[in-house]
C-alpha cells in the first residue's frame, strides 16, 4: 500500500507490521460508479497493526481514528461466515482492558491474518517490555553495586 495517513503519523519508534482495509468484493471494484458511497467508505478506512498498538482510521471528510494498545488487548476475536471464509473476510472483535470495552469491526479484508499478526505483535510487544525492564533492573543494581562497593 502506498503512504496512508496512519502510516504518515506513527510514533518515533513505531513501525507498521500489518495493514488491511474492509472487504469489498471484486465485481464492485470494476463497478465503482454505480457504488460510489461503499467505495468511498472503503477507500478512506484502514486498520494498521503497528508494533505499539492497533490504529483504526475512518472518514471521507473528516477523520476519527481509533488506537488500542496493544497492551491493553485481553484478547481477540475472529467471525467468519462461509462466504467471509471463502473471500478472506470477517468481523474483528478486541476485548480490552480500556474503558471502550469490546470493539467490533465488520468485513475486514484479510481478517485471519489481521488476528494472527495482532497476536504475534503482543508477544513481541511482551518481550520488548520485559527485556526492557531487565535492562533497567540490571542497571539499578550496577549503579548500586558501584555506589557502595564491597
Amino acid at each position: 500500500m502506498s503512504q496512508s495517513w496512519i502510516t504518515q503519523n506513527l510514533n518515533k519508534h513505531e513501525r507498521v507490521l500489518f495493514q488491511t482495509r474492509l472487504f469489498m468484493f471484486p465485481i464492485i471494484k470494476y463497478v465503482q460508479f454505480c457504488f460510489i458511497i461503499p467505495y468511498l467508505i472503503y477507500k478512506h478506512t484502514e486498520f494498521t497493526l503497528t508494533n505499539q498498538r492497533v490504529i483504526v482510521k475512518k472518514g471521507i471528510f473528516s477523520v476519527h481514528e481509533e488506537e488500542i494498545p496493544l497492551d491493553k488487548i485481553n484478547s481477540v476475536r475472529l467471525d467468519q461466515n462461509l462466504i467471509g471464509r471463502m473471500f478472506h473476510y470477517g468481523n474483528i472483535h478486541f476485548e480490552t482492558a480500556s474503558s471502550d470495552g469490546d470493539l467490533r469491526y465488520t468485513k475486514i479484508a484479510k481478517a485471519k491474518d489481521f488476528k494472527t499478526q495482532v497476536a504475534s505483535a503482543q508477544e513481541s510487544f511482551e518481550e520488548t517490555k520485559v527485556m526492557h525492564q531487565a535492562e533497567i533492573l540490571a542497571s539499578a543494581i550496577a549503579a548500586k553495586q558501584q555506589s557502595h562497593p564491597n
